[in-house]
């Protein structure tokens, strides 16, 4: 019997996740997780991150000021997530850990995106966070998590929450 050794770990965490501080624990946590999964494999991490593609309107004779600023709002949001994300790769490195910062841009939707950046990738593990929602908010927010999930070809890792009530 062989035994299960990855040696590319994708990890996609949510940079664009704003206020929302049981998301950055999540994150946060995933992070970890990953770093100690990474650590004990000898594998390198591939942290992630899914964008919308940018929506080009090439100026103001193809929808006016509106779309230029929902340009200028989309590629704010690009570099903040951007920052954030070669942040983490850099506390990655610190630690000694193999570490690459990519980005999944797709308008495919978030999980096929990312299920195809970790095929380009050759990812062998999806380390997956997952907010964990139920009733209602699942219904209308989805779950991203269960969608890489049914979607990959390798296994994957969801990490359940443990946040404090």
């Amino acid at each position: 019997m062989s035994s299960f050794a990855p040696k590319k770990i994708f990890l996609p965490l949510d940079f664009a996740q704003g206020e929302d501080k049981d998301a950055e624990a999540l994150s946060n946590a995933a992070l970890d997780a990953a770093m100690s999964l990474a650590g004990r494999f000898e594998a390198k991490l591939l942290v992630a991150s899914s964008l919308p593609p940018l929506l080009g309107v090439g100026g103001p004779d193809f929808a006016g000021e509106a779309a230029m600023a929902l340009e200028q709002v989309a590629k704010l949001q690009h570099e903040q997530v951007e920052k954030a994300l070669f942040a983490a790769v850099e506390r990655l490195k610190e630690s000694g850990i193999d570490a690459e910062a990519h980005i999944a841009i797709g308008d495919e939707g978030v999980a096929q995106s990312l299920v195809n950046k970790a095929e380009k990738l050759e990812a062998d593990l999806i380390v997956l966070p997952s907010h964990g929602r139920m009733g209602l908010k699942r219904f209308f927010l989805g779950s991203v998590a269960e969608r890489v999930a049914h979607l990959a070809k390798v296994p994957v890792l969801l990490l359940k929450p443990h946040l404090p009530e």
